[in-house]
């Protein structure tokens, strides 16, 4: 028997697999969302429907897809409704319709599930970006500014050695594993919004991360902001009592603080700002709803695939894109973490930094 994506040895059979075709049905002249697929439910004017069949080629002509080339090794989605997506072991890859999705189907043979995950990678890091959403954003044509983290969001970074998924790269004393998807997710970040990257490690750590994270991507950035952007309180943080606690504060975004902003100030507000940050506490001095604190990503806590298309952060972040308004998108739809509020159990604390921060600033 030969090998393909869904067999691990030549003796072994193929599992019977399930193939997902996801259809978004306009019902009027306007796009549909891009959103993450469900059985059967409307979204705004769109009507979306899934389709579920055991996987084999003779299936692929009736869902709109192509039989496979084994020379040119590629699936063609002859979907004209709109957006198609296929499900493979539970990782989406999306393309628009009578796009090519390159395909490892008919691949040569993979020994362990290692190799396995590497293909899927592959597969998923070779799917072009879903196509540009024409958007009324209410303040011109600009994008809105996604401000990314690293360590948590894009890498893990790990003091001792570690046995982890994803590529691993180690300098300053650290190891860095990059976060899965975090490539394909990256150009989706950089095709959709204006990106900056804002780290509360200093530049010296930074430079490496970003180098080793970002790779050639980094020039994209419209700004890179160390530690020495962030503003210290004199405190140290509740998780661990050696780690100074700083805040970002947006405002010096937004009122373009620093000359070398290529913005002019007003250019973004509240309205179309998102900082993604796995710290919480890092955002009390902000205003509410402009930051989401997804759950800081672990590489040995398994597979993860938040980044990846379908994942949440990124299904999540294809609804910030369209959205009228960051701030109250954000208010309606709570993502990952609890922002710190007054209902928090370690509220007494935040506060008087917070107090204390003020002071500062009207003294």
């Amino acid at each position: 028997m030969e090998n393909n994506l869904y067999s691990k040895t030549a003796t072994e059979p193929c599992p019977k697999q399930r193939l997902v075709v996801t259809k978004y049905e306009t019902n009027s002249s306007e796009a549909c969302p891009k959103t993450a697929p469900a059985r059967a439910r409307s979204i705004g004017n769109c009507t979306v429907t899934e389709e579920e069949t055991d996987f084999n080629k003779e299936s692929l002509p009736s869902l709109g897809v192509a039989d496979p080339d084994k020379n040119s090794r590629k699936l063609l989605i002859e979907e004209s409704l709109g957006f198609a997506s296929l499900s493979i072991h539970g990782d989406t890859v999306t393309r628009k319709g009578k796009q090519a999705i390159s395909s490892l189907l008919d691949s040569s043979s993979l020994e362990d599930d290692d190799a396995l995950f590497e293909e899927k990678n592959k597969i998923q890091e070779q799917v072009s970006l879903p196509p540009k959403v024409s958007v009324k954003l209410g303040f011109g044509n600009r994008k809105k500014l996604l401000i990314l983290d690293l360590n948590g969001v894009l890498a893990d970074a790990v003091s001792t050695y570690s046995v982890g998924y994803g590529e691993q790269k180690v300098f300053s004393g650290k190891q860095y594993f990059k976060r899965p998807f975090c490539d394909v997710f990256l150009e989706f970040c950089f095709d959709r919004f204006d990106v900056g990257v804002w780290s509360s490690i200093r530049r010296h750590n930074l430079d490496g991360a970003v180098d080793s994270i970002l790779g050639k991507l980094k020039n994209k950035l419209l700004f890179c902001w160390d530690q020495s952007k962030c503003s210290y309180t004199g405190v140290n943080t509740l998780e661990n009592r050696q780690k100074p606690l700083f805040l970002k504060e947006l405002k010096k975004l937004w009122n373009k603080e620093e000359p070398g902003l290529p913005w002019k100030k007003g250019d973004y507000s509240s309205a179309n700002t998102l900082l993604v940050d796995d710290s919480p506490y890092k955002a009390i001095c902000n205003p509410p709803h402009t930051a989401i604190f997804p759950h800081p990503y672990r590489c040995n806590t398994g597979i993860d695939a938040s980044l990846g298309p379908g994942g949440d952060l990124r299904v999540y972040l294809e609804q910030v894109v369209v959205a009228d308004d960051v701030q109250q998108y954000v208010k309606e739809h709570p993502f990952g973490q609890e922002a710190i509020t007054d209902s928090n159990k370690d509220w007494n604390f935040y506060s008087q930094i917070i107090k204390r921060h003020n002071r500062m600033l009207t003294a």
